[in-house]
């Protein structure tokens, strides 16, 4: 059992991301999606944007219970260098089945469309197809690439991290829509 560095009575709800010691949920600040002890969140605050932190409320005080509760008393389950490492391998994987998945689509494409056997080591082009079935079959594919990856990140935040989509910055904030139009019209042009 892990004890907080400040709190010795209270267990530890986790490690700050910066000196990696051990403290509980009352010492640990959530900053840029990372935790720190008090020490150190005075360090990042004051790099990340120039000024010293904000005066604490009231001094902190040895937590009544040590229940990790919500979002932020949760510990990511790996640090963050591994949670990189798992993040770049989970996408390099999501490309090569990416790949996989639409040499498979042009090959049956060629098959039931075309009449052909084009072979899986000569799939078809976009003059085999015709301009609008490739934009169609490209449209699916990047669709389709989008929502795997927002899946897959969704599932390492909740799984890995331990956080919310939202406390890692994807949020659905009310200029999306325009947005989204705006790229659709320029896409569509």
């Amino acid at each position: 059992m892990s004890v907080c560095l400040l709190h010795p009575q209270v267990e530890s709800a986790g490690n700050c991301e910066y000196c990696a010691q051990p403290h509980c949920a009352a010492c640990l600040t959530l900053l840029l999606g990372r935790r720190y002890c008090p020490t150190c969140y005075a360090r990042v605050h004051t790099l990340a944007t120039g000024a010293p932190p904000p005066a604490p409320a009231a001094a902190r005080a040895a937590p009544a219970e040590t229940g990790t509760g919500g979002g932020a008393g949760r510990t990511p389950t790996l640090p963050g260098w591994a949670s990189v490492l798992l993040y770049m391998v989970g996408f390099l994987i999501i490309l090569w089945a990416g790949r996989q998945v639409t040499s498979l689509a042009r090959y049956l494409l060629g098959i039931l469309g075309m009449g052909q056997d084009h072979g899986m080591g000569n799939p078809l082009t976009a003059t085999d197809l015709g301009l609008r079935l490739w934009a169609f079959g490209f449209g699916v594919f990047a669709w389709g690439s989008l929502i795997v990856v927002l899946v897959y990140t969704a599932l390492m935040s909740h799984g890995v991290e331990r956080r919310s989509l939202a406390e890692m910055g994807l949020r659905f904030q009310t200029s999306a829509w325009r947005d989204l139009f705006v790229g659709l019209a320029i896409a569509s042009g």
